[in-house]
């Protein structure tokens, strides 16, 4: 899962970081043109490259997503690789974007995404900007760059929320945005940094249930079709023991197996298993028609009786065929 972190210039993204970091969180690291500031640690909070390196990473297609801000110290570029993105649901991986990277990581269809946004007043900003040493022109100018560039991100949030009024109408934001988005806003000036951390993280908890969840809803349904295995009952008779294979459409537990299937692939998903690799998912087939075969062994066996009956019906029904066969050939001969 990718939990992109963003918000306006001092907002707190750098402090809410640090205490994911802290707690085993990964983070995707920015590359930046700007100087490093004082306490700042190179391949930590940012990759710091020259101008040259940022533009020639961004001609070789490198780059998912990159922005150039006009400072009063002249054009500073942020980007992050796309490299950086691959992920599988039960990876923890952060970044931290300001407004124009949540619209590009929606466009690019990166996976398993939840955006969170930070809000603060603009008072506590400009005050936040001036106590680390920002010159007073740089930090009026970071408020304002910010209020324009939020103000696209909350139109853009506004055409993608439109699909939900107007399906028809809005059919294009499909491909734009993720199935699984969730969307908050956090009030960071009136929590602790440990309080915001928390909200953040209960945050990306409760999306990557949810992922989690449809992800293995939607492979236990494809798979319960694709399960070529019966049930094997044995059924214990009066003169020797007989073994009845029952599908699983004739057993009438697909139902079951499909649940258990979900709550296995779902486990498997959180514990960071490659579900798509074969061993894995005939360990949990396996696993899952053994433990219906357990839990469901009265059912199985009243449709094994059933289904035997069934044959030896059909094979009285043969047998009397036969017979009539047999006696009609002798009379007409």
């Amino acid at each position: 899962m990718i939990l992109a972190i963003y918000g306006p210039s001092a907002s707190g993204k750098t402090t809410v970081g640090k205490l994911l970091s802290e707690n085993g969180w990964e983070q995707i690291v920015p590359y930046t043109t700007r100087p490093k500031r004082d306490g700042e640690i190179d391949g930590v909070d940012y990759h710091y490259i020259t101008q040259d390196e940022m533009l020639d990473l961004y001609n070789k297609g490198k780059l998912l997503e990159m922005k150039m801000y006009d400072t009063s110290f002249g054009y500073w570029y942020y980007g992050t690789l796309r490299k950086d993105y691959e992920n599988r649901i039960s990876d923890r991986k952060y970044v931290i974007l300001g407004a124009h990277g949540i619209p590009t990581l929606k466009e690019q269809r990166v996976q398993n995404l939840c955006d969170v946004r930070l809000e603060v007043s603009e008072d506590i900003r400009k005050e936040r900007l001036t106590a680390r040493n920002d010159k007073p022109e740089e930090a009026e100018r970071r408020v304002k760059a910010d209020s324009i560039d939020f103000a696209v991100a909350e139109a853009a949030e506004s055409l993608y929320k439109a699909r939900e009024v107007k399906k028809d109408e809005w059919a294009f934001a499909r491909n734009i945005l993720e199935p699984w988005l969730v969307k908050a806003v956090v009030d960071a000036s009136n929590l602790t940094p440990e309080e915001c951390y928390k909200a953040v993280t209960d945050i990306a908890e409760s999306y990557m249930d949810s992922v989690i969840d449809n992800a293995a809803e939607a492979l236990a349904k494809e798979w319960v079709d694709d399960i070529d295995q019966d049930f094997d009952v044995l059924v214990e008779g009066e003169t020797r023991d007989i073994s009845v294979e029952i599908t699983i459409a004739e057993s009438g537990l697909r139902d079951n197996v499909r649940e258990s299937l979900e709550e296995d692939i779902a486990q498997a998903i959180t514990d960071g298993e490659d579900i798509n690799d074969s061993s894995v998912k005939s360990r949990i087939i396996r696993d899952v028609m053994s433990r219906v075969n357990e839990v469901y062994r009265n059912e199985l066996l009243e449709n094994a009786y059933a289904k035997l009956e069934e044959e030896n019906e059909a094979a009285r029904e043969t047998e009397a065929e036969l017979r009539y066969a047999y006696r009609k050939e002798l009379c007409g001969a």
